[in-house]
């Protein structure tokens, strides 16, 4: 997603999470903004932990077919990720 974006949107997204990015980590940068957010509920996409790109969506809106077709691999969530979602999750008391 983030490499799709014209040059404008990259800059945006910089201002708004005011710091530098890296289209690596930039997931795990959403993430804390969404876990560290006043809502009272937040909801993070398994593919989003993963840094999944748009080859792991699971709806299409607007679309017929191919949808919710998606399947989380055997082994695909490590021991780092969930500590490292743990961590979070405790961070902001989630």
């Amino acid at each position: 997603w983030y490499q799709s974006i014209q040059t404008a949107e990259r800059k945006m997204i910089r201002e708004y999470l005011n710091k530098r990015v890296s289209s690596k980590d930039i997931h795990w940068d959403f993430i804390r903004m969404a876990q560290s957010s006043v809502a009272r509920i937040c909801i993070i996409p398994i593919q989003d932990y993963l840094g999944l790109g748009n080859e792991a969506r699971i709806n299409q809106p607007s679309t017929l077919g191919g949808n919710w077709s998606w399947r989380m691999q055997e082994g695909e969530v490590t021991k780092e990720l969930l500590q490292r979602i743990c961590k979070m999750t405790r961070i902001y008391k989630r």
